[in-house]
């Protein structure tokens, strides 16, 4: 994918996420292309959505729009690199 397809796909996806999103709905709006549970492994590990757009309320995590928007830019980034793989 060329940068301007992967800013394209943002911009649209970004009218459908609400101002906050859970893992699990984070899950759903990327149709399972993030998983809530490899988002919670990221988040320990450190390269997760910045620390500063994670919002916690008991055992429940979310997201900020912003936050969740540019870790999700980032990984269609990283998997536009490395995308032509044939078996």
């Amino acid at each position: 994918m060329k940068k301007l397809v992967v800013q394209k796909i943002i911009e649209d996806f970004s009218a459908r996420v609400p101002a906050f999103v859970t893992r699990k709905e984070a899950e759903r709006l990327t149709g399972g292309l993030l998983k809530a549970r490899s988002l919670a492994n990221a988040d320990c590990a450190g390269v997760g959505v910045h620390p500063s757009g994670v919002v916690r309320i008991g055992k429940k995590v979310a997201y900020t729009k912003k936050a969740f928007l540019l870790f999700f830019h980032k990984k269609l980034e990283e998997g536009a690199e490395g995308s032509c793989r044939h078996n």
